[in-house]
């Protein structure tokens, strides 16, 4: 029986529990801390480039003379202790633009459904692009190649030896479950 806890951070408890054997894997946006105690390992699944989309009336709003036409625009972001949410701003700042925040979401599926209301643009990335199409309606305003994002496996492995966390990683590297329709 494989057990995996999902999260945005990895916090000391999941860890705890993972070191313990208790889980088996955690996913997670991004790689242990360096000088953790605990015997656990960093394992890199993807990384995808994220795309810009929203409803279908704001894409087609802020889609012509992208990406200028963000500068103002309505976002809904990951709040500020999300990996993610670091790469935006400073892409956001690279290119002297400042986004009008109407919404900050610790849960990815609450912001798309948001944005399915037409509350404001959203990241995603674009490996998911056909299912956020599909699932919340999502209108592709533009491609952000410069902000990607990290999707790793923390196992208290340096090999993954477990079948299941083994299927999982190998259908990471191979791309078997993910969608790159970003039509």
């Amino acid at each position: 029986r494989a057990e995996a806890a999902v999260g945005v951070r990895v916090d000391d408890d999941l860890l705890a529990d993972l070191a313990l054997h208790k889980l088996d894997m955690v996913l997670t946006d991004r790689p242990v801390r360096s000088g953790t105690t605990l015997r656990v390992f960093s394992h890199l699944l993807l990384e995808s480039e994220t795309i810009v989309v929203g409803s279908e009336a704001l894409a087609a709003a802020h889609a012509p003379g992208f990406p200028r036409s963000l500068d103002r625009a309505p976002f809904l972001l990951p709040t500020r202790n999300n990996v993610l949410r670091g790469k935006i701003d400073e892409w956001f700042e690279k290119q002297q633009m400042r986004p009008d925040v109407v919404g900050e979401f610790d849960d990815n599926a609450l912001l798309a459904t948001f944005g399915r209301r037409g509350a404001g643009l959203y990241f995603a990335s674009a490996i998911v692009a056909g299912d956020m199409k599909e699932q919340f309606g999502a209108t592709l305003v533009g491609p952000v190649p410069q902000v990607r994002e990290q999707f790793y496996a923390i196992s208290n492995e340096r090999k993954i030896a477990h079948p299941a966390v083994e299927a999982i990683m190998a259908a990471a590297f191979e791309g078997t479950y993910v969608d790159f329709d970003t039509a």
